[in-house]
């Protein structure tokens, strides 16, 4: 599963936001001694990971968010319905 990026270089208190996914993580990581933020969503922690790693090579921490939505309700759009003739 690849990782979906739902807020970039945010701010730390973007992940106490409960309308998150459950899957979501808040990870740290470090660009020229700047510790940086981003809310992510992914299948596990071995995806994020090895997605910052390659990308930074700075990983400093994984959490999870307080997210409570179940990840195949959030930002779900029912499909529009058709017009009857």
């Amino acid at each position: 599963m690849s990782v979906n990026i739902i807020h970039a270089d945010c701010d730390p208190s973007a992940a106490k936001n409960r309308d998150l996914p459950r899957n979501s993580y808040l990870v740290s990581y470090g660009i020229d001694d700047e510790t940086q933020y981003d809310v992510v969503q992914a299948g596990s922690q071995y995806d994020i990971f090895n997605y910052y790693r390659d990308k930074y090579r700075d990983v400093r921490g994984i959490k999870w968010t307080e997210g409570t939505i179940n990840p195949k309700m959030w930002n779900y759009q029912p499909p529009e319905k058709k017009k009857r003739k």
